[in-house]
């Protein structure tokens, strides 16, 4: 077998894995998210982890985005390494929580639409959910 042939069949290898790991490996971490919610100074966040295991250990990034110009609010905004349970779950909670930062309060924003956005990472794969835009105060 020359050089060149072994060449060969090493990419035809590599292609072959490659094809086989995009059909078996989910594009997106393992975790569908329904809807991002918020009322009265709470989120509620519907979301299902699919997996063999108990858990799934995941990056979520969070931050509310002023709805008008889609900037981030700075001062909400936060990171958290989290083990989630298997299965479907709601989940509510205040909305420092779920942003990850005590500053992030109702009584600290201004007047005006928000819209909650969370980022959850395994490795190399991401998904994002956007929530339902919510009003506080009056404009």
């Amino acid at each position: 077998m020359s050089a060149t042939q072994a060449g060969i069949g090493v990419a035809l290898v590599g292609a072959v894995i490659a094809i086989l790991a995009d059909a078996v490996l989910p594009e997106g971490p393992p975790i569908s998210v329904a809807s991002i919610k918020y009322h009265d100074g709470m989120i509620t966040v519907d979301r299902t982890i699919t997996s063999n295991n108990a858990s799934v250990y995941m990056r979520r990034s969070t931050e509310l985005l002023d709805a008008k110009t889609g900037e981030r609010v700075l001062f909400c905004a936060g990171v958290a390494d989290i083990n989630y349970p298997t299965g479907h779950v709601v989940r509510t909670v205040p909305l420092a929580q779920f942003i990850g930062n005590p500053e992030c309060t109702p009584d600290a924003l201004p007047p005006g639409l928000y819209t909650p956005n969370a980022i959850y990472v395994m490795g190399e794969r991401q998904v994002q959910v956007m929530g339902e835009t919510f009003r506080i105060g009056e404009e």
